[in-house]
């Protein structure tokens, strides 16, 4: 009951406003306008209508509900590749979980938050034992606030119980972190250790009827990194419900994946054309440093900067109008789907109301 009363559920964070817009009328919009610079520039290098060519990744963009429903409701959670083709994976998705757990959703809830505060302080001993630092993780723990033998109780009372439930949400975990190493969200070592992390869920904090804290605000705009990947310093602000949390990250690294994968393919058609390169110009990574030593780049909040990732590695490129005018479409397209993510698999939140 302690850690469950620190747990953020039902209608106060899944609350949304309609669009305006139905999928087919934006995708009317966005393709027969917006896309024809990519279309036009993989003719001119001679990639047009094989992987290489934008306008089929763009085209896929288009497809994200389809595929964040595949995550959310289906068997099948397909992961798109370097190489642009798709790998379907069947370890189960959130409806998978939500059936399992069905009349004790309060009850998982709390087991996996309480897993993450055991696990996190069995970090801490391995740590100590083989003599390496552990005065951040420390720090954490202690902002945290959460009482060991309380977590410890949860987790031994549930662990038989909800097996086989968190090892579709662990796998979940898993392939999304696949996802944005094969996109280049984050590199090898980033992947690695993500993936050695026992017992993940999401700490993302409540704060003042918005989704941000800890971990970043959850948004979908391709301007930040993935809210996931953000460390964590520990707070004692109420946590999100871990299951939503997750769907927020499928919804989000889903769209930032694609996304990233598009401004490569472009990125890789300039390094062989002098006349695309002109108008997709690599501009060096400027960062700057606060009084606090806290690191920002200036080059973010530049209008005519596309900003995407490549081995985890922020690049910067001053693009044509051309090419900031189907950025428009696709954030556009971006924004429509998370407001309306809720509705698509209806089935998936009937159960997290309190």
């Amino acid at each position: 009951e302690k850690i469950a009363s620190r747990i953020r559920t039902g209608e106060e964070i899944v609350k949304s406003k309609k669009s305006g817009f139905t999928w087919r009328q934006r995708a009317v919009f966005e393709v027969f306008n917006r896309f024809e610079p990519l279309k036009r520039y993989a003719k001119k290098a001679g990639v047009e209508e094989t992987w290489d060519d934008p306008t089929i990744q763009a085209f896929n963009i288009l497809n994200k509900n389809t595929i964040v429903q595949n995550w959310l409701g289906r068997k099948s959670t397909p992961i798109l590749l370097r190489d642009g083709n798709w790998e379907v994976v069947t370890e189960g998705s959130v409806a998978d979980y939500q059936k399992l757990v069905k009349g004790k959703e309060s009850e998982f809830i709390s087991y996996l938050v309480a897993r993450r505060v055991v696990s996190l302080h069995n970090t801490i001993t391995q740590m100590k034992n083989m003599g390496e630092a552990t005065s951040r993780l420390e720090s954490i723990v202690k902002k945290d606030d959460f009482d060991l033998a309380d977590a410890t109780a949860v987790v031994d009372k549930y662990d038989k119980e909800f097996l086989e439930a968190t090892r579709i949400f662990d796998a979940i975990n898993r392939n999304l972190i696949r996802f944005s190493y094969e996109n280049d969200l984050i590199n090898k070592d980033q992947t690695n250790s993500f993936l050695s992390e026992k017992g993940y869920a999401s700490f993302s904090r409540y704060v003042e009827d918005e989704l941000e804290g800890a971990l970043g605000t959850i948004k979908t705009g391709a301007k930040s990194k993935v809210s996931s990947f953000k460390e964590r310093t520990g707070s004692t602000l109420d946590i999100v419900d871990p299951t939503y949390s997750q769907v927020m990250a499928i919804n989000e690294i889903v769209g930032k994946s694609m996304e990233n994968r598009l401004w490569n393919i472009v990125d890789g058609l300039a390094a062989k054309d002098p006349e695309i390169a002109a108008r997709f110009e690599k501009i060096e990574p400027m960062p700057a440093v606060d009084k606090q030593g806290k690191v920002s780049f200036p080059q973010e909040h530049d209008p005519s900067m596309i900003r995407f990732f490549k081995n985890g590695k922020r690049e910067f490129r001053k693009a044509a109008p051309e090419f900031l005018a189907v950025m428009k479409a696709l954030r556009g397209k971006e924004k429509d789907l998370f407001v309306n993510l809720i509705r698509l698999p209806s089935s998936v939140f009937t159960r997290l109301t309190t």
